[in-house]
């Protein structure tokens, strides 16, 4: 099916608005230039390219518009291209130079609706429907090497890893994009990669600082990120993306944030905001032990629902349909600022996370608790640290690993003991430190994991 094409004058916006709402509430599939400050970007080819790929030109007819620069070229690519023209009159007289096109009297500005023999001929020039489907899966690779139409992403203040590998990869190759022009939480940009990734571009959508970056605030980047590209790339088929909020100083509940980060997707493709010619959207991680995890969580969740089924011939993936009217059972995770959470104070090791995972993680869940993790570091601003601090003051429970202390660890410890919160110590240790109190030993994962349970659950019983 093909997409309606809406031009406009920018002093006509809500009115272009109104109409685009009205069109896509009947099925039809719309685009409409909202913005033309993508930086790396010539916005005139995505226009070109968006004119000559409709299936119908809406021009809407004012005073403004019969002005505009834009809408006269708009206007001159359609007839060149030969487009089926659908003139609406909003205000003022019908154009000179498409009088030969049929117009649709909207002069009652928002309080208009289309006559049925206006949306019978665009029904029949570009269809309408009523069901949309998109693949959805994870991918075990690094992100540079996957091939995609665009890579989604975040740029929060305070990030490292990928977000700061790929600013300076961009800057090496000449590109001038200076970060703080991004202001306002949901301000984007969009970037061509420079072959810095093997995605042509990129989508940075600015989001909170990564100390305060939550389940809320991971599900409306996904959700603000995928509405952004079906306004600046409706002719995106493939997007991909990473896992957020589990790689920072608070490492989210990697289940929890997973869901909220889809079910950010879900409200855009079921308010049938996302890109028109979207046809899948991918999870991207090198890590193949969370790839098996995230797998596993996300087919707990499509296995529950309706409206997913597994992808045939693929070896992990799921096919998402959605039907106009069709209220689905969307994650929670997100919608709620605070679920009950235990908090990990457990060291940064690679060779540990098996113990975090099955050892920490496991009994936490069994108890119905999210578990997250803290990352303090020296160098953290005072700011920094109370909001990190506050979150332990809100926590269930708190679980810290004694093996080995550092100052880092002991401010949390105590501020934890300080704000009265139970608090397990852990140790691999033969010989634990007395003055720290009981501490749960363990040599074995699962010691671990069933001395875990019993104090968990002698605690919050």
């Amino acid at each position: 099916m093909n997409h309606i094409f809406i031009s406009y004058s920018r002093q006509d916006i809500d009115f272009a608005r109104y109409t685009r709402a009205l069109l896509e509430n009947l099925g039809f599939y719309v685009w409409m230039d909202e913005k033309r400050l993508t930086v790396g970007m010539d916005w005139w080819d995505e226009i070109e390219q968006s004119i000559d790929t409709c299936g119908a030109f809406i021009i809407i007819m004012s005073p403004d518009s019969r002005e505009s620069v834009f809408c006269r070229n708009e206007t001159l690519r359609a007839l060149d291209q030969k487009k089926p023209l659908f003139p609406v009159l909003y205000r003022g007289k019908h154009f000179g130079m498409i009088a030969h096109a049929q117009h649709e009297d909207m002069r009652a500005g928002l309080n208009a609706t289309f006559s049925d023999d206006f949306i019978s001929r665009l029904s029949h020039t570009v269809g309408q429907t009523t069901t949309r489907t998109i693949d959805f899966t994870v991918i075990h690779s690094p992100i540079e090497a996957v091939e995609a139409d665009v890579f989604l992403h975040k740029q929060a203040s305070g990030s490292g890893g990928l977000d700061r590998r790929l600013m300076s990869q961009l800057q090496k190759q000449g590109v001038d994009f200076d970060k703080n022009t991004l202001q306002d939480i949901g301000d984007y940009i969009i970037l061509a990669s420079h072959n810095t990734i093997t995605t042509p571009k990129i989508a940075f959508v600015k989001t909170q600082w990564v100390g305060i970056l939550g389940y809320r605030q991971v599900r409306q980047f996904a959700e603000r990120g995928l509405a952004v590209l079906g306004l600046e790339m409706p002719h995106a088929k493939h997007i991909i993306m990473t896992l957020h909020g589990v790689n920072t100083r608070l490492h989210l509940d990697e289940g929890e944030s997973l869901l909220a980060q889809l079910a950010g997707l879900i409200d855009v493709l079921q308010a049938w905001q996302a890109p028109h010619g979207l046809e899948k959207i991918s999870i991207v991680e090198h890590n193949e032990d969370r790839v098996q995890r995230v797998k596993s969580r996300l087919g707990e969740y499509f296995e529950e629902v309706d409206f997913a089924q597994p992808t045939p011939e693929t070896e992990w993936g799921y096919t998402l349909t959605f039907k106009r009217d069709n209220q689905i059972n969307t994650p929670e995770a997100g919608a709620l600022e605070i679920k009950p959470y235990a908090i990990a104070l457990f060291p940064e090791d690679p060779n540990l996370e098996d113990i975090f995972y099955y050892g920490i993680e496991r009994p936490v869940h069994a108890m119905g608790l999210l578990c997250e993790r803290l990352n303090l570091s020296s160098d953290d601003d005072s700011q920094d640290l109370s909001t990190l601090l506050e979150r332990i003051k809100h926590a269930t429970t708190v679980i810290c690993d004694v093996t080995h202390m550092t100052p880092e660890l002991y401010l949390q410890l105590g501020y934890a003991w300080g704000a009265d919160i139970p608090t397990a110590l852990i140790t691999r240790n033969d010989d634990p430190q007395p003055e720290l109190g009981e501490v749960v030993q363990y040599q074995k994962i699962w010691q671990l994991e069933e001395r875990l349970s019993k104090w968990i659950k002698a605690t919050l019983t």
